[in-house]
């Protein structure tokens, strides 16, 4: 596939590392699945370790040009799809809903990497695996233990349905052109039911949201904005309103859940 000029409009940073890319394959196929889905392949470094040994994959990229180059590549092959789209405005439920299993690989664009996340481990209803090229202050985030300066929603949120890992630390220079940031790569598995039981999984994420928009604050000052009698719903499931978002547990955010059901919501 011939080199080509970087667009910054796009945000791409092609992988340019093949020890590496063979390496973040390897983790993509760990646990087979029926189908998989490329993230931005771009110039196709891992593309080309994944095709000849996945039943079947789609490959989601934005860049008409390079659509064109995966398409004169792959395009004969039965077991490969290339679609022009934007990964960060894709319907990954319905897209992904009739199959058994289903494995998400990807270089991800800095400025939207957060959002794909957050959308694939949220509506692959068959997601067996994911593994993500981040950010690696996105990924830290993703793995961050309460209590730590990383730890946020996107923390909590990630960590109920999955287990996941920094399994690589990725150097600038391993992309063409190098980013100013490090990368790292996350590997998330999707466990086989969640970590805590929730009465509503939007309803729950909706108010770890809600709470970690004050995450410097107590509380009892952030709740209240929630519900009327927070104090008590806080003292019901057993934290200390003086607390702060950000030293919260899952099984904390949980019992809060069901708790927080059942009580008065604030005035607005």
């Amino acid at each position: 596939m011939r080199t080509r000029r970087h667009r910054p409009r796009l945000g791409q940073h092609f992988l340019a590392d093949r020890v590496l890319a063979r390496r973040i394959a390897e983790l993509a196929l760990e646990e087979p699945s029926e189908f998989y889905v490329e993230v931005g392949p771009g110039l196709g470094a891992l593309t080309e370790h994944l095709v000849p040994r996945v039943p079947r994959i789609l490959l989601l990229e934005i860049d008409p040009s390079l659509v064109r180059a995966l398409r004169d590549r792959y395009g004969s092959m039965p077991h490969v799809e290339v679609r022009e789209a934007d990964a960060s405005e894709f319907d990954w439920k319905s897209s992904t809903a009739s199959v058994s299993s289903v494995t998400v690989v990807g270089n991800l664009p800095y400025r939207v990497g957060t959002r794909i996340v957050t959308d694939v481990l949220g509506q692959v209803d068959k997601l067996r695996t994911a593994v993500f090229m981040l950010q690696r202050e996105v990924a830290e985030r993703l793995v961050a233990e309460p209590g730590s300066r990383d730890y946020g929603s996107l923390s909590v949120l990630a960590r109920l349905r999955h287990d996941l890992r920094i399994a690589l630390r990725v150097r600038p220079g391993a992309f063409r052109p190098p980013p100013k940031v490090h990368s790292a790569v996350v590997v998330a598995r999707r466990l086989s039911r969640p970590r805590v039981e929730v009465p509503d999984v939007a309803a729950f994420e909706g108010l770890v949201r809600a709470l970690f928009r004050g995450r410097r604050k107590q509380l009892r000052n952030v709740a209240s904005s929630i519900w009327q009698d927070a104090e008590a719903v806080l003292r019901r499931a057993g934290i200390d309103p003086s607390r702060r978002a950000e030293t919260l547990s899952l099984e904390e955010f949980a019992r809060l859940a069901h708790l927080g059901r059942h009580a008065r919501a604030a005035r607005s």
